[in-house]
């Protein structure tokens, strides 16, 4: 699941938006907000793994926003502004989607972010081989067989 969060606003654009992505399973929301401030605790609190974010935000930008945050997720910016695409494009940006958003525009997005979500765990199968470097010595050695797999 890609864990995500609106930030976006307009309440109608949040709700049209929720109602575009629910043509994709693997994207969960898991909260929405419309200016800065509740959208720095929503994150704070989630720890989602994408932000569909707005540029125009009430107390604010998201650019605003997203120096604030610690951590920062992947990104598909949504906005009516074309006038940000560069400087969006320095976060981890994977689309910048103009509003109003077309539905191929959409999949071409979250076909971004497929194979960029997959982690360590779901790429490996216990069988698995890694190359280890010791010194000189290297060793392919399967994940199962490993010392500490139990932590990664």
């Amino acid at each position: 699941m890609i864990r995500t969060v609106l930030i976006e606003d307009s309440e109608l654009a949040r709700f049209e938006l929720e109602h575009q992505l629910r043509a994709y399973p693997e994207v969960e929301i898991v909260g929405q907000a419309g200016d800065v401030a509740s959208a720095h605790a929503l994150i704070d609190a989630q720890a989602p793994d994408l932000l569909m974010l707005d540029i125009d935000l009430p107390g604010s930008n998201a650019f605003d926003l997203l120096q604030r945050l610690q951590q920062i997720p992947q990104i598909i910016f949504t906005t009516a502004i074309d006038a940000y695409a560069l400087q969006a494009f320095a976060y981890h940006t994977i689309d910048y989607l103009l509003k109003p958003i077309e539905p191929e525009r959409l999949a071409q997005a979250i076909a971004k972010l497929r194979p960029a979500t997959l982690t360590a765990r779901d790429r490996l199968t216990p069988d698995s081989p890694l190359f280890v470097k010791d010194g000189e010595r290297c060793y392919l050695v399967k994940v199962r067989d490993s010392p500490d797999r139990g932590n990664w």
